[in-house]
């Protein structure tokens, strides 16, 4: 049986991937990497100019990115990072909601790092850090 995750949200490439860089990327499982086409028109037809700016969730159902494996969009960050962190700056994150009620967290890239950030739910006039009645 697998669990099923919903996925959301984008990172941003700076600069962009060049050609050249798309055609040695990663396997990704559970995000993408969304593809820019400029045409220039020539004498002998049209040249193109594919780059990647962004990278979001593999959508497959009309609206939401959906995971089988929660561990899929952060390995897909890791090896992105892994393949272009030093010489692109990636920023921005993907919000994941698994099926369980409560199950909500997030992938963040700030300073070339991936961090996993679990959401916490807070009762009005209750303080982040804890205390409550």
């Amino acid at each position: 049986m697998s669990y099923i995750t919903d996925l959301s949200g984008a990172i941003t490439i700076t600069p962009a991937l060049t050609w050249q860089e798309l055609k040695r990327r990663p396997h990704l499982r559970s995000l993408r990497l969304l593809l820019d086409e400029e045409r220039t028109d020539t004498d002998e037809g049209y040249a193109a100019r594919v780059t990647a700016s962004v990278v979001t969730a593999h959508y497959e159902d009309g609206g939401k990115g959906r995971t089988y494996n929660g561990a899929g969009p952060l390995g897909d960050l890791q090896s992105l990072l892994g393949a272009y962190g030093e010489t692109h700056e990636f920023t921005g994150c993907i919000t994941c909601e698994g099926e369980d009620p409560g199950d909500l967290w997030r992938l963040t890239v700030r300073g070339g790092r991936v961090a996993r950030e679990e959401a916490r739910i807070v009762w009005p006039g209750d303080s982040a850090e804890g205390g409550g009645h």
